[in-house]
């Protein structure tokens, strides 16, 4: 089964709402401690080396961790889209590592939530985590369902919902 199928087949949602603590049933066990800094600072160098392989191949010039930056990432995945992007034969891993990985620096960035590992180097069911909202909100998930099909909520919708819902009473 490849990346396409397992999308299809595994519940990705983008975010949870009313539980005690981070989903750990669905996804794995969650990092904590010296294994969780080490996934951050791994998932920090990573998103920084996408973003100036983006930027440097002017694939996406002017990147930036922010709804302008994510309002590029929609242009270009609406652009993928209109000229034939196929999910089954097109090279969807790279496509949901990058573009997924800059949604998640962009809400990561925002300050107001606790990173989510279950994994050090795999990042697809990273999450945020707002204790106050008891709100867990998946990025790559996000991600994965805007590169699986050309129809529903954007990068830059779920970046502006995110800032709104988890600004609030802070």
């Amino acid at each position: 089964m490849g990346l396409f199928e397992d999308i299809q087949e595994i519940p990705l949602p983008d975010s949870l709402q009313g539980n005690p603590a981070p989903e750990s049933d669905l996804y794995g066990d969650l990092l904590e401690g010296a294994d969780a800094d080490v996934a951050l600072a791994g998932f920090s160098r990573r998103a920084r080396e996408v973003l100036d392989a983006l930027n440097q191949d002017d694939f996406l010039p002017g990147l930036t961790w922010d709804s302008e930056g994510m309002s590029g990432i929609d242009a270009m995945i609406e652009e993928m889209w209109s000229t034939g992007w196929n999910p089954r034969k097109n090279n969807l891993s790279l496509f949901l590592e990058h573009f997924g990985l800059m949604l998640a620096a962009a809400m990561l960035d925002v300050g107001t939530t606790k990173p989510v590992f279950r994994s050090p180097t795999n990042f697809m069911h990273f999450s945020l985590w707002h204790e106050e909202r008891r709100w867990e909100w998946f990025p790559f998930h996000k991600m994965a369902k805007h590169l699986t099909s050309p129809h529903g909520e954007s990068a830059q919708q779920m970046l502006d919902t995110f800032v709104a819902e988890t600004r609030v009473g802070d």
